[in-house]
This record gives structure tokens, sequence and C-alpha cells, in this order.
């Protein structure tokens, strides 16, 4: 379409590729440098290929093209909510910018908000400081939207090869990935973060990013402790294997997405090799004493809990590769994978008191489901439907086969 400006994103939302027009469009040449943190690919003549890898290059390009604005994002929120609800999920960590808080608060004005929203602020370098002058702190809102932290990147993604590394990727002989925020660009923020009361979630994929987020959250922990903040690092994939007791000795919540794990096995093995051992690690950090708290990472994987416990407790794809198990030494029990996704999800949120667990006192959220997920084989996990979905006492969602 040469009339026409295309960009298209990447699977995971680390990358872009558009064509000749949208970068006409975007001011992107030849002389264009690499912003910090992002990489604009060239070809051998320096011309730019199209392919623009992590937030500070793609936005170069949604500067001049746009984003969808708050009346189409609310529309997609509330069309999205009756399948969250068929999944079973009765309340969400978000993680999105102004439009989509905006979208949520006229969903909550109107009534029709019936997920619970804990909201991260992102992109942080746009909405820290405006939070922060604001006075905003976490836990600010109602029992169904509130604002939980801020989002801040450390590194990229595996699939687009820009998960910060300590040694070079596989078959490379120098990528060691992209510092998306550089280290001291980071302190600034986790510390601007945490002086003003708002936690931070910090994605790291590759084992120099986690290492650096280690760093940092154990220098900066009397600030984030004395003011009962739950810093967490999203995604923890792959860590050395000196980090793992880190962060149950630092206190740091490791947000994890099992589903990460059998859908990404054959880029990790493809590009860490041996490394892969110590990837999506959850036995080994429950073991430390790692507070888990799972979920999907929606869009990039599909939001469905049960495909999701799946994925924990077999490392197996849906087709059942491997038979065993990709590392099975790191599969976790039902019971443990259970509580990531429901207590441990409460707890990063500071909210273990009154959400993910059933006790007097606590929100009436709960699912019915079509079998015993305690007792079933792990392989038939997937066969398990979701009967009724139940949040703060109201039926949100009943099966066909379900009479009440």
């Amino acid at each position: 379409m040469p009339d026409r400006p295309v960009v298209l994103t990447r699977k995971d939302g680390h990358s872009l590729w558009v064509n000749s027009l949208a970068l006409t469009r975007a001011g992107v040449g030849r002389e264009t440098p690499d912003p910090p943190g992002g990489v604009i690919d060239r070809d051998e003549g320096g011309e730019p290929t199209g392919i623009l890898r992590e937030g500070p290059a793609m936005r170069l390009v949604w500067q001049a093209v746009g984003r969808p604005g708050v009346d189409l994002t609310g529309s997609a929120l509330a069309e999205a909510l009756p399948e969250a609800h068929r999944l079973g999920l009765t309340g969400i960590h978000e993680i999105d910018g102004r439009e989509a808080f905006q979208a949520y608060q006229r969903l909550r004005g109107a009534g029709r908000l019936t997920l619970r929203v804990r909201l991260f602020l992102n992109p942080a370098h746009e909405l820290l400081e405006p939070a922060t002058r604001l006075g905003i702190m976490s836990g600010f809102g109602d029992e169904w939207l509130k604002i939980s932290g801020v989002k801040l990147f450390a590194d990229g993604s595996l699939g687009s090869l820009t998960a910060l590394m300590l040694e070079p990727y596989e078959g490379t002989a120098d990528n060691l990935g992209v510092a998306v925020t550089p280290p001291d660009e980071l302190r600034r923020r986790v510390e601007e973060a945490f002086r003003s009361g708002l936690t931070v979630a910090i994605h790291a994929i590759g084992d120099r990013a986690n290492r650096i987020c280690l760093d940092l959250l154990e220098s900066t922990r009397e600030l984030w402790a004395s003011r009962g903040l739950r810093p967490r690092i999203e995604h923890v994939q792959l860590l050395h294997p000196a980090d793992l007791p880190r962060l149950a000795r630092i206190g740091v919540v490791a947000s994890m997405q099992p589903i990460h794990c059998t859908q990404d096995l054959f880029l990790a093995e493809r590009y860490w090799g041996a490394r892969s051992r110590y990837g999506y690690a959850w036995r080994s950090l429950v073991d430390h004493g790692t507070v888990l708290a799972f979920g999907s990472d929606c869009p990039v994987e599909t939001p469905d809990p049960l495909r999701g416990l799946f994925a924990a407790v077999t490392r197996r794809r849906e087709d059942g590769y491997p038979p065993e198990g990709w590392y099975p030494e790191e599969r976790l029990g039902i019971e443990a994978a259970v509580r990531a996704y429901t207590w441990g999800a409460a707890f990063a949120v500071g909210e273990e008191d009154r959400w993910g667990t059933l006790r007097p006192g606590n929100y009436a959220d709960l699912v019915l489901l079509s079998g015993d997920i305690f007792r079933t084989r792990p392989e038939e996990l997937l066969g398990i439907r979701v009967l009724a979905t139940v949040v703060g006492g109201r039926l949100v969602h009943a099966d066909p086969a379900f009479a009440p």
C-alpha cells in the first residue's frame, strides 16, 4: 500500500514494522539517530528498513500516526468485559495509559465496570511526573478501580532480541539486548515514584535486566519498605542462578505469566541455549520463598487462566510437547499455581486481606468450574469450563449448561 501508511505491531508489542510512507510521515530517515533505549534497523547502506525496536523508537511513528482515543478504547473495553468473565476473571492488573484510565472511569461512573481493575500507569515517562505532582499514591481509588503504581521498562523482549543479557544471544557475537531505560534514568524514576508513595512494576526479561532491577530495589529498600509499598518485577523471565534467592531476600514480588514459558520455549532454546534452565523458574523461586503473582500479559497471550494453569503445572505446550515438560523441575503443583493467580495477585497490590481468598469479609468474587482442578489430571485442565462467574456477589457470567 504505497499510498497509505502501514504500521504493524509485533505480538509482544516491542517492535513495529512500517512501510516507507509511514517512515516519511514520521520524519524517520537515514540521518535519524537511534533514540536512547530504541533501535532503528538499517540496511547495509544505512537506510531504515522499516523495523523499529522498543518504545523510544516506536514512539517516533506513533506520534505521527496517533493511537485510539478514549471513545474507541471504552467501546473495546465494554465488549471485552463479558469475554473476561466467560474466562473466569473477576479482576485484573491493568498496565495502560491515560486513554484506558479515562475509559475505565467512564465505565465505573456509568455502573458498567464489572471487573475489579488495579491500574499501573504506563508509559511512566509521560505519567509519573503528573501523578506525583497531583499527589496520587498507590491505592488511590475504590474497590473497583484503583491506581496501584507505575510501569517502567528495564529492557525489551526475547522475541525482538532486545532483552538485556549478561552474555550475548546464542549465534551472535555481541548482541546483549537493549537497556530501554538507561540504569541511571531508571533509578531516578524509581526513586521519584517511591518518594511519592507509588510502587513500581519494572519490566525485565533478560538476566542482566533482572539483576539491574534487583540491585536497584535492594539499594532503595528503605524508601519503599518504609512506605508499605510492594515493588514487583514484571516477567522475571531469565535469572542468573546467583540471583534466584534475591527476590525473596529483598521482598520483591515476581509477577510472571506461565503461558510465556510454553509459547516462548523454542525462542528461548534458540537464543538463550543452556541458560534456559533458569528461565521461568517458578519452582526455584517458590522454594526460595518468593511471592509469585501470575497473570497473562494479555493481549500478548490469552487471558485464560485455565490455560495458564496448564502451562504452570505441566510446562508443556497444548500439543503435548515436550512430553515430560520443558525443564520439568520448574513445574508447580496445582495448589501453588492457583495461589499465585489468586492470593499472590492480591498480595502484589496490598489487598490480600480483602481479595484472592474465599473467607468472611472478603469480596464475593468467585467462579464455578465444571470440574475439580485440584483432583483432575493436569492434562485434563484444558477441558475444564467456567460455568459461572460472580463478582461482588453478582452473577456476571453463566454458561448455558449452568442452571443456578
